[in-house]
């Protein structure tokens, strides 16, 4: 400022001195010009540096007013980047509770008494494989075959094929003693309903899930019986009776008797997996409930 205002101080002085040396007034004139114009060239540039600075004080207010959102943007971030490593951390240990569930092996024991002797069977079951069924979609009936026959929980059902396979070396059992066996292992699971009447549900279970619920509907025990009986080399089908929502097995066994159903050429007996005859005994191969008796089922081959 000291700069600008300085030749405008000149000019005055040079125009008073002049003034009172008798120089020609056209002289003083031009000078006086000369001073106005600078004067004017001033207040110009004062209008210019103010507008200047009014602009510098608005960008510096912006520059703070980012400043200080950066600042909280940096902080939001710091805080959101540690909330991602707790949650990372959270997930991490609960994928280690997960898979130690997933691998805790469920024992369960079984005694039942077929003709005069008792059996004790064992077999254990992984969590992780049971979640993986309770997972997977419920089939129609028409494709019960696939979930006895399904390979994932191999392991489990073969624990019980070699205690059949076993039993019928030790006992030197007939093909119908190992299927009354199968049928009596089913009937005695502690949640298989006593009553042989009851209609099945719309929740079929694969063969893990009936052993570690331990029982269940008849549509439940069958589809388990078969996987024992197919996995022992047995010729099986399923018996539908849809009007009484139930169903049993038929088994191929030459020089059985009772109720049987032909299909392709062979007899397939009638296999009662779950409850117990009125009078308390259970069912044998051939023997049949009378509601079931006389009324040919639809007839699913199990291959």
């Amino acid at each position: 400022m000291i700069k600008k205002m300085f030749p405008v101080f000149v000019l005055v002085l040079v125009t008073v001195v002049l003034a009172g040396c008798g120089v020609p007034q056209k002289e003083v004139d031009a000078l006086n010009a000369q001073l106005a114009q600078v004067q004017k060239e001033n207040e110009s540039t004062k209008a210019e540096l103010s507008s200047t600075r009014a602009l510098l004080l608005v960008e510096q207010d912006k520059t703070r007013k980012l400043q200080t959102d950066l600042d909280g943007k940096t902080t939001a971030l710091a805080q959101s980047q540690s909330s991602n490593d707790t949650l990372k951390k959270q997930v991490t240990e609960l994928e280690k509770k997960l898979k130690t569930i997933s691998d805790t092996q469920v024992v369960q024991y079984y005694k039942f008494l077929y003709g005069s002797v008792t059996y004790n069977w064992m077999t254990s079951v992984p969590l992780g494989t049971y979640f993986y069924y309770r997972e997977q979609p419920r089939p129609p009936i028409a494709q019960y075959p696939s979930m006895a026959l399904d390979k994932y929980g191999e392991s489990v059902i073969d624990t019980l094929v070699r205690d059949i396979k076993d039993a019928s070396l030790k006992y030197n059992l007939r093909k119908t003693d190992v299927a009354n066996l199968v049928a009596n292992f089913t009937q005695n699971l502690p949640h298989s309903d006593t009553d042989v009447f009851t209609p099945y549900d719309a929740y079929p279970r694969y063969p893990v899930e009936t052993i570690l619920d331990q029982g269940g509907d008849s549509a439940d025990n069958s589809i388990l019986a078969a996987a024992l009986l197919v996995r022992n080399d047995y010729a099986v089908v399923f018996f539908v009776f849809e009007e009484q929502k139930h169903i049993a097995l038929g088994v191929d066994i030459s020089g059985a008797s009772g109720t049987y159903w032909e299909l392709e050429g062979k007899r397939y007996y009638y296999l009662e997996t779950m409850g117990r005859t009125p009078g308390g005994v259970k069912w044998g191969l051939g023997e049949s409930p009378l509601p079931f008796t006389n009324v040919r089922p639809t007839i699913i081959p199990v291959r």
